[in-house]
């Protein structure tokens, strides 16, 4: 697998996980039930994320930046990471 296939697959992961979103009675905190991303919580906090507004693109923008790359488009540069 090459690396954009991966870090798309990531991010679709992400995403997937991000639409576990709920929220208990009475609480208007959403919480989540992830399944790929046991630390979803942090990164939304670590991003400040509208989580009424969250798209797979933007999933795919964070997964490339916490691999080190400011753009998804920058790991074709990359010969090894």
């Amino acid at each position: 697998m090459d690396y954009i296939k991966y870090f798309k697959s990531q991010a679709k992961k992400f995403y997937k996980d991000f639409q576990t979103q709920y929220t208990k009675e009475n609480d208007y905190i959403y919480s989540y039930k992830p399944k790929f991303w046991p630390n979803i919580d942090d990164i939304i906090v670590t991003f400040d994320i509208d989580e009424d507004d969250f798209s797979l693109m933007k999933a795919q923008y964070i997964v490339a930046y916490l691999a080190g790359f400011e753009k998804l488009e920058r790991i074709n540069t990359r010969k090894h990471l």
